[in-house]
């Protein structure tokens, strides 16, 4: 089936060819057919492929990109969940954010030596994928051990999700773990943080399953938003003492000061647990699937509960918000399912009148 708007599809091969610049400029492929292509040839002369040219693709298993491609955009291979394998032409220069998310068949990829520009988390959510090459010959970033990392090797930037590897010492010289850098590496029991780190990027170590413990070396003064987020299995923080912006109590993570909760580990070991009187700000997120906390005291020193503070606390059966805060985020008891199956397990204390809420 020929079609003037520069496209070709073959129903007895289920192949789509396409012809036409104009056709991958666009937000979104707008046909039919590249939702029932198995295989889809882009012809010489095309330059980009657009924005979600090939979004949810969910058949789709090879691609052929020809030597014209300069350009990879944003959410490009969005959860084409079928693609097993991508060669990457010389010729592309940038890839997107985003562009190959959820390819969880894709076990290997190359970046070729004309890249200079990989966008954030372009390889977000491959579960399959073991290895990532980059050619020697490329000035911007640099593989090690099927690691990406940028070309001085201060930063990580993604290490593979499928990567068969229990433990991984992050080398010596990176500077900055990267936003979603360890995201779902399922594998992963133990990675070691070097003195030289300073940046964790936000979910960082998110739903990394098999780790069971971390220490933050001294040096780090940023740890981003849930980084350590659906960790399962990890029952302790540690953190250097020299750190001067973070410290561990009980293996509890919180800023230096101890007036904000920041992580309370998934599989800490304990039914109950006393927040430490000083604190002011339970952290969004701070308990998220906490299964084994059966209570929780709050001190009077609170006066913030971030959101999601105690979602899935799926054995939590007694909470009570005392009068001393004053701002409560959005869903923070959402699937504690013990909890909220009980309408006097949960006791505000003179929170709703301190508020208005009589």
């Amino acid at each position: 089936m020929a079609n003037e708007n520069g496209w070709m599809f073959n129903e007895e091969t289920r192949t789509l060819t396409i012809f036409d610049e104009h056709v991958l400029s666009n937000d979104k492929l707008l046909s039919r057919c590249v939702f029932d292509a198995k295989k889809i040839i882009i012809r010489e002369g095309v330059k980009s492929i657009g924005v979600r040219a090939f979004e949810g693709c969910s058949i789709l298993r090879s691609i052929t990109i020809p030597n014209t491609v300069t350009t990879i955009g944003d959410r490009a291979f969005d959860h084409c969940e079928s693609l097993t394998e991508i060669a990457i032409p010389d010729s592309v220069t940038s890839i997107g954010s985003y562009a190959f998310c959820g390819c969880y068949n894709l076990t290997e990829i190359t970046i070729p030596d004309s890249v200079t520009a990989i966008g954030e988390n372009a390889f977000f959510a491959c579960r399959g994928l073991t290895v990532i090459q980059v050619d020697p010959n490329n000035t911007t970033y640099v593989s090690v051990d099927g690691v990406l990392f940028n070309r001085d090797k201060t930063m990580l930037i993604r290490y593979p999700s499928g990567k068969p590897s229990s433990r991984y010492e992050i080398p010596d010289a990176v500077k900055s773990i990267g936003i979603c850098a360890f995201y779902h590496c399922y594998n992963l029991a133990e990675i070691t943080i070097p003195d030289s780190v300073t940046s964790i990027g936000d979910l960082a170590f998110c739903w990394c399953h098999s780790l069971t413990e971390i220490t933050i070396p001294d040096g780090v003064t940023v740890i981003g938003n849930n980084a350590f987020f659906d960790c399962m299995r990890l029952s302790a923080i540690q953190v250097d003492p020299n750190n001067t912006t973070y410290t561990s109590v009980d293996g509890v993570l919180f800023n230096k000061e101890k007036t904000e909760l920041i992580r309370y580990p998934s599989a800490k070991p304990s039914s109950k647990y006393e927040i430490p009187d000083g604190v002011t700000d339970i952290g969004k997120d701070a308990f998220y699937y906490c299964c084994n906390l059966t209570e929780i005291t709050i001190p009077n020193t609170v006066t913030t509960i971030g959101d999601c503070a105690f979602s899935s606390c799926k054995s939590l059966t007694e909470i009570t918000i005392p009068d001393s805060v004053t701002s409560i985020g959005n869903y923070i008891f959402t699937g504690c399912d013990k909890l909220m199956n009980d309408g006097k397990s949960v006791y505000f204390s003179d929170y709703n009148k301190n508020n208005g809420n009589e």
